[in-house]
């Protein structure tokens, strides 16, 4: 990971974690206990506290729990388990914190845009304590899983915290980041596969990633915010790239950087 990004988001393997629990109150804990049709409430209300108090995050039982409350859609009044608004995304973000966090848990993508997409709503302290608590998760990635979705993530996190991002940072990360994949024997045939946004969408950038490494991203990804990630930037913003001279950075950023892990 270059430096910068490092010195940007020191790495914290609890910050996502550690930042929501004062977010949660107790009504809340039960909400989430009582996921899983009111099964082991008991049970999995105990493990949830442990947690809360700042306990380790590799208990067995609230796993379910916090995996029904992951698929939570606070935008939508009618979705259950779940509660709705911001008290609805700090539940979001809390279970996908602790899942994302937990030890003997793969990392999952769709569990990461969750968090990611609820962390943006919460506020700027949540996304900075979520950027610490991304890169710290890099060593336990292979380059061919979720990796890609982890650093697309983090540069999503950065252009909302910093959007006066220099074009050079952009440079350095994609750099950084290929750098790693040929010192890790990758053979560079990772890919991504581009597609043209519907008709007359506003919201929607003029070419957006599709697949990566034969993944397709599901919608949430695809219009992961801030836009400006997937938007052309000004015309005379170039990057300096012999093989690419006219080439603008968010183009950059989705057409070349990410295909290059």
């Amino acid at each position: 990971i270059p430096a910068w990004v490092l010195e940007r988001f020191p790495p914290s393997p609890r910050s996502a974690v550690d930042f929501l629990r004062p977010l949660i109150d107790e009504g809340m804990l039960l909400e989430i206990a009582e996921a899983d049709y009111a099964e082991d409430t008991d049970e999995h209300l105990a493990a949830l506290k442990q947690i809360w108090a700042g306990g380790d995050l590799d208990a067995w039982h609230p796993l379910e729990v916090l995996e029904l409350i992951r698929w939570s859609e606070p935008e939508d009044p009618f979705w259950k388990p779940g509660s709705t608004g911001i008290r609805g995304h700090q539940m979001r973000a809390f279970c996908c914190a602790i899942l994302l966090a937990t030890p003997n848990e793969e990392p999952n993508k769709e569990t990461l845009i969750q968090l990611i997409n609820s962390v943006l709503l919460i506020g700027t302290a949540a996304t900075e304590a979520t950027g610490r608590f991304l890169t710290s998760q890099f060593e336990r990635l292979g380059l061919d899983e979720d990796r890609p979705f982890f650093v697309l993530a983090v540069v999503a996190l950065l252009q909302k915290l910093d959007s006066g991002m220099s074009i050079s940072p952009k440079w350095n990360l994609r750099i950084g980041f290929s750098r790693q994949r040929r010192l890790n024997g990758n053979n560079g045939s990772n890919s991504m596969k581009m597609t043209e946004p519907p008709s007359g969408s506003s919201a929607c950038p003029s070419a957006i990633c599709e697949t990566i490494n034969g993944r397709r991203l599901s919608p949430k990804w695809r219009m992961l915010p801030p836009t400006d990630l997937w938007a052309n930037s000004s015309p005379e913003s170039t990057i300096p790239d012999a093989h690419h001279p006219h080439v603008r950075p968010t183009e950059f950023l989705t057409q070349r950087f990410l295909s290059e892990f």
